[in-house]
């Protein structure tokens, strides 16, 4: 019972009267609710069921964009894979074919006076080389995954003791 009814007098029977009533009226509301959605032929029925399929074919179709869209990501991230290993590929190999024609120049003009400068030189420029190549796999891999590596190689410094050259992190 409602706390409101404490305020009337129990023998009254407008009040009773228009609780049942109220009471009546509800439940039959509700029952006529309950009876149009399970009846099919009713106008709620249909229209809760063409509510569900359009639903349906909207998720349909949201699931079919999806799976469009992933199958275009997988392929822009195997194209750009395939682009960056043929891009170091090529860098290296370059790389090592310079590498190899300095190399033959040394050997070739060995018993000369220039011949520790050359060698020298070629140390430098295998260092270099060596260096720039790390530099270019750091910004290859930095721009297909937006991370970058571990140590920033353009803040390295390097120095050189004797013939030899030494990294030095900063």
């Amino acid at each position: 019972m409602f706390p409101s009814m404490h305020n009337f007098n129990s023998n009254s029977y407008i009040f009773n009267f228009f609780y049942n009533y109220e009471l009546i009226v509800m439940l039959c509301f509700f029952f006529f609710l309950f009876s149009m959605i399970l009846l099919e032929k009713g106008q709620l029925g249909s229209y809760l069921q063409e509510l569900s399929i359009e639903a349906k074919s909207k998720l349909s179709r949201y699931l079919e964009i999806r799976s469009s869209m992933i199958q275009e990501l997988s392929l822009h991230l195997d194209r750009a894979m395939s682009e960056m290993k043929r891009i170091i590929v090529s860098c290296d190999t370059t790389s090592q074919d310079i590498l190899a024609s300095l190399q033959y120049v040394t050997r070739e003009s060995s018993n000369t006076d220039t011949m520790f400068q050359v060698d020298h030189r070629l140390k430098t420029l295998t260092f270099h080389t060596q260096f720039l190549l790390l530099a270019m796999q750091q910004h290859f891999t930095h721009d297909l995954f937006g991370t970058s590596s571990k140590y920033n190689l353009v803040s390295k410094k390097t120095f050189f003791v004797g013939d030899k050259a030494k990294l030095e992190l900063v």
